[in-house]
């Protein structure tokens, strides 16, 4: 456990500065395999692939494209300040997905959960605004965001806002 949390760049503690001068770092780096495996912090931002903050369109594909990588790769995201509208996003192990705190928004689209994760271990969500926007949820779980059977799971710095039903669930995780 503490050697995953030792990977994470910003542990408990981030700043505009940082995170600027690390998705700037990242950015200037090609996304081959090699350039990703001798990038030691295994940091990717966004924006890397394709996701654009404030973009008003239903940016789910690119997320989750995102997500896929970086979790392939060493599993850590960077989401820049700004919002982004999405939905049904499934996240796997291990993985951090970092914002900046009350600046970064997911907002949620409707139809089905904003973000999901089950059976996976070493996941850490901080400094992200969970926005459901009053919009319907589905799901067995009926919250915007679920967590099931998450071994070493940390939220930090998040807030849940806007659910029409359960912001988040957490079942069977620690």
């Amino acid at each position: 456990m503490d050697s995953w949390r030792n990977t994470c760049i910003f542990p408990g503690m981030m700043n505009r500065r940082t995170v600027l001068g690390a998705a700037a770092g990242i950015s200037a780096i090609p996304l081959t395999a090699t350039a990703a495996q001798a990038a030691s912090s295994r940091v990717y931002s966004a924006q890397q692939f394709g996701v654009e903050p404030d973009a008003a369109r239903d940016q789910s594909t690119a997320l989750q494209d995102a997500i896929d990588k970086a979790a392939k790769n060493g599993g850590y995201l960077i989401l820049p300040p700004g919002t982004y509208v999405a939905r049904n996003l499934k996240i796997s192990t291990p993985f951090c997905l970092q914002g900046m705190p009350g600046l970064t928004r997911l907002i949620f689209l409707g139809n089905g959960q904003l973000l999901q994760a089950g059976a996976a271990k070493d996941i850490t969500l901080s400094g992200i605004v969970f926005d459901g926007a009053k919009q319907a949820i589905s799901g067995d779980t009926n919250a915007l965001v679920t967590l099931d059977g998450i071994s070493n799971l940390t939220i930090e710095q998040c807030d849940f806002r806007g659910s029409s039903a359960n912001a988040l669930a957490l079942r069977g995780c620690a």
